[in-house]
C-alpha cells in the first residue's frame, strides 16, 4: 500500500503498524459534510419505495417461511461467490440433508454462511434483538466452524491482515488498521449501529458496510459477515420485516467496482460515489427479489394445481411446500414431516415423481434421495462469468 495513493480527503489516517508497515484507520462515523444531490435523493426514494413493495408482497404470502430458506441459501451462495467460493445449490442441499460425512470445502463454507445468516435472522428478525458486537462475534463463530481460520472464530484478529493478491503486506492493495486498534474502532462502529434517524436508512447501511470492511476486524470472513449485516440492518432500520432479500446480488455482478468504490472512499473520501453504488445495489436486489418471489409463488401454485384431486390429501400439498425448504428429500424425511409411517410416505413421494415434481437423484444412493429440480433451478444463483 502506497502513501501517495491517499489524498487529503481521506476519511481517516495512515498508521504505521508494529511491524513498520503502513495501514489505514478510518475515522468514526458519520463523515462530516455529507450532502446529497437531487438525483441521489430520488434514487434513495426509489429504493424505499421498492423495499415497501417487497414488504407488502411478503406480508401477502400464505406462508412466508417456505420461501425464506430459498432466499437465505441463495444469499449464502452469492456472497460466497464474491469470495471465489463456488458451490451448487443442489450440493449444499444434499450436504445439509445428510448432515454427516465428508463435505467439499466450498460446500461447507457456503453452508456455514447460510447458518450464520440464519443465526442473525433468528436474533434480529425473529427475536427483535439489535445488532451488537456480541451478535457479530456469534455469527462469525458460526461462519468459520470447521473451516480454515476456525481457530480465531468469534474473536477479533490478533494479527495484521491485508487485502489484495500480493503475498507481501507492503505490496497489498489495501491494509486495514493494526490489531491493537480494533477494540477502539469496533466500539465506535457499534455506537453508530442504533438507528438515530439522522440520515436515510440506506445511507446509514452504506456507511456501516464501508466501515466494517475497512476495519476488517476478523482474520477471515469479513466480506460475508459484512454483507449479512446489510440484511440485518434492513430489519433494524424497519425497512423489511421478512428476510426475502439478496443483498449480495449487485456486488457479485459488479465485484471489481464494489472493491474499487470501497477503496476510493479510503483514498479520496468519495462517499457519494460509494453511497450511489450501494443504493443502486439495494434497488437491484429489491427488484429481483420481487421477481423471484413471483417466480417461486407461481411455481408453488403450479405444483398445487398438478395435485388437485380428491384422491390427494392436504398432507401431500404440505409435502410440496416442504420441498421449498428441503428440495432434496428422502422417504424417511417425508414420513417425519407428514407424521405418517414409511409406506404412505413412499406412496406420496411416488405421486410427486409421477407429477414431475420430484426425480430420483443420480447416482442412486441408499436410501434413495429425491430432488425437486424445478425448485433448484429457480433458486440456484449462477455466478457471474469472469
Amino acid at each position: 500500500m502506497k502513501r501517495d495513493a491517499f489524498t487529503e480527503q481521506m476519511p481517516g489516517r495512515l498508521v504505521v503498524n508494529l511491524q513498520g508497515g503502513l495501514t489505514f484507520a478510518p475515522s468514526p462515523l458519520p463523515p462530516a459534510g455529507l450532502s446529497f444531490s437531487m438525483p441521489l435523493l430520488r434514487q434513495i426514494g426509489v429504493v424505499d419505495n421498492m423495499l415497501g413493495r417487497l414488504e407488502g408482497t411478503a406480508k401477502g404470502l400464505p406462508d412466508r417461511r417456505i420461501l425464506i430458506r430459498s432466499f437465505v441459501r441463495r444469499e449464502a451462495q452469492l456472497s460466497s461467490y464474491i469470495e471465489n467460493t463456488y458451490a451448487r445449490y443442489e450440493d449444499i442441499a444434499v450436504a445439509d440433508e445428510e448432515g454427516r460425512g465428508e463435505v467439499a470445502e466450498p460446500v461447507r463454507e457456503t453452508l456455514n454462511a447460510e447458518r450464520a445468516i440464519n443465526a442473525g435472522i433468528n436474533a434480529v428478525f425473529d427475536q427483535g434483538r439489535p445488532v451488537t458486537l456480541q451478535l457479530i462475534r456469534q455469527m462469525h463463530g458460526v461462519l468459520l466452524t470447521g473451516v480454515r481460520g476456525h481457530g480465531s472464530r468469534g474473536k477479533f484478529r490478533q494479527m495484521q491482515v491485508y487485502i489484495g493478491s500480493s503475498h507481501e503486506v507492503e505490496h497489498a492493495r489495501f491494509v486495514p488498521p493494526p490489531e491493537h486498534m480494533l477494540d477502539e474502532l469496533m466500539d465506535s462502529f457499534a455506537a453508530y449501529l442504533p438507528d438515530a434517524g439522522d440520515l436515510p436508512a440506506a445511507v446509514r447501511l452504506a456507511l456501516l458496510h464501508y466501515q466494517f470492511e475497512t476495519i476488517h476486524p476478523f482474520e477471515d470472513g469479513n466480506g460475508r459477515l459484512g454483507r449479512i449485516l446489510i440484511l440485518l440492518g434492513l430489519c433494524q432500520y424497519k425497512l423489511l420485516s421478512v428476510p426475502l432479500f439478496n443483498a449480495s446480488l449487485h456486488f457479485e455482478r459488479n465485484r471489481q467496482e464494489y472493491y474499487d468504490r470501497l477503496l476510493k472512499v479510503s483514498t479520496h473520501g468519495d462517499w457519494i460515489g460509494w453511497i450511489g453504488f450501494f443504493v443502486e445495489g439495494l434497488r437491484v436486489a429489491a427488484v429481483e427479489s420481487l421477481a423471484k418471489l413471483d417466480e417461486l409463488t407461481t411455481l408453488r401454485a403450479d405444483y398445487h394445481h398438478r395435485l388437485q384431486s380428491a384422491r390427494n390429501s392436504s398432507l401431500l400439498l404440505k409435502l410440496v411446500d416442504l420441498l421449498f425448504i428441503r428440495p432434496v428429500i428422502r422417504v424417511s424425511d417425508a414420513a417425519d414431516e407428514m407424521r405418517v409411517t414409511y409406506p404412505p410416505a413412499q406412496k406420496s413421494i411416488q405421486k410427486l415423481v409421477k407429477a414431475r415434481i420430484l426425480t430420483e437423484a443420480k447416482p442412486r444412493s441408499m436410501p434413495a434421495r429425491f430432488v425437486a429440480r424445478g425448485i433448484l433451478k429457480a433458486v440456484n444463483a449462477e455466478p457471474t462469468r469472469r
